[in-house]
């Protein structure tokens, strides 16, 4: 019986016979070698994005958790950017993050107006064993809002009669004036 072995690890083992006779000890070959790996993979992280929509050069926070079944820590992890084909089938693109500590990281890119990016996060244990990547979330690139001004109105508290007939006493103040 072997106890007491760490989780999170990989041993390696050896074995081989031991005979004790009556005048001295023969023992035979060792063994091939067995690995028992006693790690488990990490569980499936949670990306969740600060922003849901920015503007063309702005960036985003990027934030996951790590869990493991076997108590190992998070040795690091990477972001990637994800896409879907026509099947609706998520395709895993070009990692733009390698995150070695933390569970969070700024994402900085060329973001391009008027696109949707979705990203994914995998995280890999101490004992080297990787996670699932994570469902994808969404970043939209607003395009800039542009406003003109099509026409001014300064009427506030009248009725249209009362415009009318306080402009007309406007304008006739305005002519007696210019008169005198």
């Amino acid at each position: 019986v072997i106890a007491g072995l760490e989780l999170g690890k990989r041993w390696y083992f050896q074995a081989r016979l031991l005979y004790e006779g009556d005048d001295e000890n023969v023992t035979g070959p060792w063994s091939q070698q067995y690995s028992f790996d006693l790690s488990s993979i990490p569980d499936r992280p949670s990306l969740t994005l600060s922003k849901g929509v920015i503007n063309e050069g702005d960036s985003v926070t990027a934030r996951w958790g790590y869990t493991s079944e076997d108590g190992t820590t998070q040795a690091y992890a990477d972001i990637c950017l994800a896409s879907y084909d026509n099947n609706h089938n998520i395709v895993y693109g070009d990692i733009i993050a390698h995150v070695e500590t933390g569970q969070s990281v700024e994402l900085v890119y060329d973001w391009q107006t008027d696109q949707t990016y979705f990203f994914c996060v995998r995280t890999t244990s101490t004992s080297g064993r990787q996670s699932e990547w994570s469902e994808p979330a969404s970043l939209f690139v607003a395009p800039p809002i542009e406003i003109s001004v099509t026409g001014i109105s300064l009427v506030i508290g009248y009725t249209a009669d009362e415009y009318v007939l306080e402009q007309s006493s406007m304008l006739y103040n305005i002519q007696q004036n210019q008169s005198i």
